[in-house]
């Protein structure tokens, strides 16, 4: 069969592994089990090139209008990531301490990768606005039974510790909506006393391990863990 461009929703995507190549961006397992090589094109979109019968027949039939998430409480809004965020998102990333530590050349096309693969069947990212503001990013990957959740504040002065744990809660709802959860983790870098002091005072519990040493290029950096347990009834 002739090799043909195909799109690949990414609400069929379970996960990204890392590609073999170094050329490659990464490979896709879908749904039905599937896998495949992606790329990011030019509208943020993930796209394979392949000859595969079976995988052309299925993607022809994935009738899928991708809607972007959205969260809302009041005057806040989680709403996932999307190309039109990218360049609110890289002046994020060249002013936050690990991703400075992480930086690399042509960081925009690591900016439209991270936005192409943030949204999954598992995963989501979003841009945290108060009264339409963009102040931070939010988001999860689901893995087994646990939620891991992240979030990064850049607009401190724009939102109190009360709205985030706001957040927060609606985050933990609509995830359990949706799956079949025990756990939720936040990891937080030691250095992000703001975040520390919010979790201090919302759902989460520190957890009593270690810190994780997370690698950079320049060495590494240590993340506490919170940990908020899920009662079944």
């Amino acid at each position: 069969m002739k090799t043909r461009k195909m799109i690949v929703p990414r609400s069929i995507v379970k996960r990204h592994l890392p590609h073999p190549e170094f050329y490659g961006e990464s490979i896709v397992e879908l749904d039905n089990g599937l896998t495949t090589d992606v790329y990011t094109d030019l509208e943020g979109c993930l796209y394979t090139e392949t000859n595969n019968e079976k995988l052309i027949k299925y993607l022809l039939s994935i009738k899928i209008k991708e809607e972007p998430t959205l969260i809302k409480a009041g005057h806040l809004l989680l709403k996932s990531i999307s190309k039109g965020d990218a360049k609110q998102i890289h002046e994020w990333f060249l002013i936050s301490p690990f991703r400075r530590a992480q930086s690399v050349e042509n960081e925009i096309d690591i900016v439209y990768e991270y936005i192409s693969h943030a949204k999954s069947m598992n995963s989501d990212s979003f841009i945290i606005s108060s009264k339409n503001k963009p102040i931070g990013l939010m988001g999860y990957t689901i893995i087994d039974h646990a939620g891991i959740l992240n979030c990064d504040i850049y607009h401190q002065s724009d939102i109190s510790i009360d709205e985030i744990n706001t957040l927060f809660e609606q985050l933990k709802n609509h995830l359990l909506e949706r799956f079949n959860l025990n756990i939720l983790l936040l990891h937080v870098f030691d250095f992000d006393g703001f975040m520390q002091e919010i979790l201090e005072q919302s759902i989460f519990n520190k957890g009593e391990g270690l810190p994780i040493l997370i690698p950079t290029l320049n060495g590494s950096m240590q993340q506490l863990v919170y940990e908020y347990i899920i009662e079944k009834p």
